[in-house]
């Protein structure tokens, strides 16, 4: 599942530059209990079998530096990804995640779709902090960026966190079920706060 550093996870193109993962419009919005962060902790843990009692590998992320989760970037959409498709889809979202940051309304129906692509472009990007276990296959990436169509099977949920304190963790969980050492399938589940917003 590996993919070069200087290709778009996306659509393949060179020309790769820093994708925000939630976007410099959120840092005015990072609520008093998350905005002091001065550093975001990634650490990695690798099973084997998903056997507890195997020797776990550890090591730090790529999003183990300076900065709070919002301030982060990671080097994986090319220009005319990062400034398009991408950009409209977080453009639609960001009224709509301003809103529930801040643990406010209701979600509209009308306003599920455009939350969905934003989690999926969130989650996608997300998994490639860490290459290795980066899980969700290439053609649903190139289908997602072609026609926002989420291809394959994806179960988004949302819901509100009444009290928050400490960092606004990230949780990622990569698993592939192999057959006579061939990859069969691919699978990742994601959680995430953003605000007081819980998107899994």
């Amino acid at each position: 599942m590996s993919i070069k550093q200087s290709i778009c996870i996306y659509c393949g193109r060179n020309n790769v530059t820093k994708e925000q993962i939630y976007g410099k419009w959120s840092k005015k919005h990072s609520l008093s209990h998350f905005s002091n962060t001065p550093k975001m902790t990634h650490i990695i843990q690798n099973y084997k079998d998903l056997n507890p009692d195997f020797p776990v590998e550890q090591y730090k992320g790529a999003l183990n530096r300076p900065g709070s989760n919002r301030s982060q970037t990671l080097k994986i959409a090319c220009r005319e990804c990062n400034g398009g498709w991408m950009k409209n889809n977080v453009d639609a979202a960001i009224p709509i995640l301003t809103r529930l940051n801040y643990g406010k309304g209701i979600i509209k129906s009308e306003e599920f779709d455009v939350l969905a692509r934003w989690i999926a472009q969130f989650t996608m990007s997300y998994e490639f902090a860490d290459r290795k276990s980066a899980m969700i296959p290439q053609y649903v990436r190139s289908n997602f960026a072609q026609s926002s169509i989420l291809s394959g099977y994806w179960v988004i949920a949302l819901a509100f966190v009444s009290k928050i304190s400490g960092k606004e963790p990230v949780f990622h969980k990569a698993m592939a079920r192999l057959n006579r050492n061939t990859p069969a399938d691919y699978m990742q589940a994601t959680a995430f706060m953003f605000g007081k917003l819980l998107a899994f």
